[in-house]
């Protein structure tokens, strides 16, 4: 039992993934597509969730995935971000244990600003 207590403290107390917190969605739906696989039905609640961002799921306080996107979409059209109070359908790469219910949090790389002569 001790040890099942520190496993679950350790994914409690787990590290954020680098980066700035960005955007934070709801998972409303899960979609099976053909070959795509396992789709989350997402609502972005704040901020603004990204193509290029890395995505963190909280499942009832846990951390149940950590990647990338795999395809970020509106409708059928593949976009780069999706912006507070809209839906879209997020895949993750690598990832299919999406359920209804998680919180998908996205965290962005700071902006690289050398070379950029300022």
């Amino acid at each position: 039992m001790l040890e099942e207590m520190k496993r679950r403290l350790a994914k409690v107390l787990s590290p954020t993934p680098s980066g700035e917190l960005v955007g934070s969605a709801s998972v409303k739906a899960v979609f099976t597509i053909g070959k795509v696989g396992r789709v989350g039905g997402c609502g972005v609640g704040w901020g603004t969730l990204l193509r290029s961002g890395t995505l963190r799921v909280l499942r009832n306080g846990l951390v149940a995935h950590e990647g990338k996107v795999s395809a970020l979409k509106i409708y059928k059209e593949s976009v780069s971000a999706v912006d507070a109070g809209q839906d879209c359908g997020v895949q993750f790469a690598g990832w299919e244990g999406v359920e209804v219910g998680d919180v998908v949090e996205c965290y962005a790389q700071p902006k690289d600003k050398a070379g950029s002569g300022d």
